[in-house]
């Protein structure tokens, strides 16, 4: 079995190479080229040094090199995440992520969907 990537003492994701780990216990990572500090871990630090604006904004001071490295390291795992889940589910490659979601519904005991309820939103200004 393979430890994971982010243990202190065990980072090998290409993300440690260009974040400082702040505080490990609560995942806040220092961004090298803009200084900024974010909660979210190396995952969050990736988007923001690839600039996909997902749950946090872009950096502002980021190589170019570094951005489209992080880019395709982003879409490889999209790309990975999503062959698992076609294979978890029985779907060719040919058919598209609609039936993917589709199998799920039908399979049923694979989603979480009958514990939860949908609620709406509170906002509350002050």
């Amino acid at each position: 079995m393979k430890g994971r990537k982010n243990l202190p003492g065990n980072r090998s994701d290409p993300g440690w190479e260009h974040g400082i780990d702040v505080d490990s216990t609560n995942r806040r990572v220092q961004c090298k080229y803009c200084g900024v500090i974010r909660s979210g871990g190396v995952y969050r630090l990736k988007h923001h040094l690839a600039g996909t604006s997902c749950n946090v904004e872009a950096c502002p001071n980021v190589p170019e090199e570094v951005k489209h490295k992080f880019i395709d390291l982003l879409r490889t795992h999209t790309e990975e995440s999503q062959k698992k889940k076609r294979s978890r589910y029985g779907i060719d490659d040919d058919n598209d992520d609609d039936e993917v979601e589709q199998v799920k519904k039908r399979k049923g005991k694979n989603t979480m969907d009958c514990f939860v309820t949908k609620t709406k939103k509170l906002s509350i200004y002050i």
